[in-house]
């Protein structure tokens, strides 16, 4: 309930939510929390290779059968430099 109560607060509009390798915690049943329109928008996808069909590949990262390659260690590096920079210089 608390869920459906805030999705009316974000300045966003949710296209569409792909669920992949849903956890056994998380039974489809559990769509009731949203909204009827948000709960058209939820989908359920048995295996990351077929958001394919709903995500450009050039958007998906490789491990999800796409072309897009991103490097976590590389960012969090860039991400602390980019901080320490901007803390020296006094900005936020």
């Amino acid at each position: 309930k608390l869920l459906s109560s805030a999705s009316g607060c974000f300045p966003l509009r949710i296209k569409a939510i792909y669920v992949v390798a849903m956890p056994w915690w998380f039974p489809s049943g559990n769509k009731r929390l949203f909204s009827p329109k948000l709960r058209e928008r939820i989908h359920f996808v048995n295996d990351r290779g077929a958001l394919v069909e709903f995500i450009e590949k050039d958007r998906l990262l490789e491990e999800d059968g796409g072309i897009f390659s991103f490097d976590l260690q590389s960012w969090i590096s860039s991400t602390l430099l980019r901080e320490l920079e901007n803390m020296s210089n006094g900005t936020k």
